[in-house]
């Protein structure tokens, strides 16, 4: 290697060098971090008309909402049904979800927050587009975000629109 080149070859590794310092600036932190929290999840929930959920989380514990008798001059309203929703443990650690039983969920201690104790959170995958180009999207999956990483859940849908058929009930302390 020539002394005069020396410059040149400095000079031009430098934004190949900030490239890894941003990456690893952004990525690093959150690299030892894992999920700790399971979450518990109803499905089959997906109504049209009357837009209520069967189950709600209430002073940290799953409750099972009543609903009104409708009124006669207006269309019935479709309620979901006890046998209709199913409920589901998702293990973070695993990745597989675990189907409960209503009795079982009422000993779950819950928090109903979007965001859970280690700053993790559920979200939907949403329809992705740029100012000219309409990108696929993934509206069909859920993802666990949290600390710089997001990855896709294995989750046990239910109904006739099972990409939409997902209530998040909180979070398992």
């Amino acid at each position: 290697m020539n002394k005069k080149n020396l410059p040149l070859i400095i000079v031009l590794s430098i934004p190949f060098l900030m490239i890894i310092l941003v990456a690893a600036l952004i990525y690093l932190p959150g690299s030892g971090q894992k999920p700790e929290y399971n979450f518990l999840y109803a499905t089959g929930n997906n109504y049209a008309y009357g837009y209520e959920n069967l189950y709600a989380v209430r002073n940290g514990q799953l409750a099972e909402n009543t609903f009104p008798q409708p009124d006669p001059n207006f269309p019935k309203p479709i309620y979901p049904k006890p046998g209709d929703v199913r409920l589901y443990v998702y293990d973070v650690t695993s990745g597989q979800s675990t189907e409960i039983t209503f009795e079982q969920a009422k000993q779950l201690r819950l928090d109903p927050s979007n965001m859970s104790p280690d700053g993790y959170e559920v979200v939907s995958g949403n329809y992705g587009g740029a100012l000219f180009f309409s990108g696929g999207g993934d509206v069909n999956h859920q993802y666990l975000r949290g600390h710089n990483r997001s990855r896709q859940l294995n989750l046990k849908l239910s109904g006739p629109y099972a990409y939409s058929n997902f209530q998040f009930l909180g979070w398992i302390k």
